[in-house]
C-alpha cells in the first residue's frame, strides 16, 4: 500500500488529554472511563503500552503523552503522531521510522474473538460509541506488542506500536 492509499484510509483518534485505550468489544460495556476507576488505572500505566484487566478481558493502554493515533492494518502498526508538520509528513516518514526503530522489549496482550476499539480512555465504553472511536479487527489470541519512539528526520517524532499475532513471523511486516 502506498502513501496516498494510506491517506485515504487513515482515521486519526485523539484524546482530551489522557491516554488512549484499546478495549475488546466483549469488554466494552465494562470500561468505566472517568465515571469509574478505569481512567485512573490507565493513567498509571508506565511506558508506551500496558495491559489492563477489564470485563473478563484485557484492554491495552497507549500511554505516555496524548498523541493522535491511526492504525495501519497492513503493517499491524499503531502510528502515533508526536510531532510533524502534516499528516503527509507523518506518512512519508513511516518507512524510514520502521528502519530506524529500536523496539522496546515486547509484552503480551490477549485478544478475544471479535473487534477491538481504540478510543479516549476517559470515556466509558458506551460513551465511546457516541464519540470518535476506531474499530480494529485483529486475530483472536495472544499478540506481541512492541513500541518504539522514532525521530526519522529533524521535524518528525513518532511512536510506533506494533501488534503481531504470536504465531506470526516477527520480521514479516518490517518494510
Amino acid at each position: 500500500m502506498d502513501r496516498m492509499e494510506w491517506m485515504d484510509l487513515l482515521e486519526w483518534i485523539d484524546s482530551e488529554g489522557g491516554p488512549l485505550v484499546l478495549v475488546p468489544g466483549t469488554a466494552l460495556a465494562a470500561w468505566t472511563g472517568c465515571a469509574g476507576a478505569d481512567y485512573d488505572r490507565a493513567c498509571r500505566v508506565d511506558g508506551f503500552t500496558g495491559p489492563l484487566d477489564v470485563g473478563g478481558a484485557q484492554a491495552l493502554v497507549l500511554g505516555e503523552e496524548p498523541m493522535s493515533t491511526a492504525y495501519l492494518p497492513e503493517q499491524g502498526l499503531l502510528l502515533r503522531w508526536m510531532a510533524a508538520e502534516s499528516e503527509e509528513a507523518v506518512l512519508a516518514a513511516v518507512p524510514q521510522a520502521l528502519r530506524l526503530a529500536s523496539w522496546e522489549p515486547e509484552s503480551a496482550w490477549e485478544v478475544p474473538d471479535g473487534p477491538v476499539y481504540l478510543f479516549d480512555a476517559g470515556w466509558t465504553g458506551e460513551e465511546s460509541a457516541a464519540e470518535h472511536r476506531l474499530r480494529l479487527d485483529l486475530p483472536t489470541g495472544r499478540h506481541r506488542v512492541r513500541a518504539a519512539h522514532v525521530e526519522p528526520d529533524e521535524e518528525t517524532m513518532l511512536v510506533l506500536v506494533r501488534l503481531e499475532a504470536a504465531d506470526e513471523d516477527p520480521g514479516r511486516r518490517e518494510a
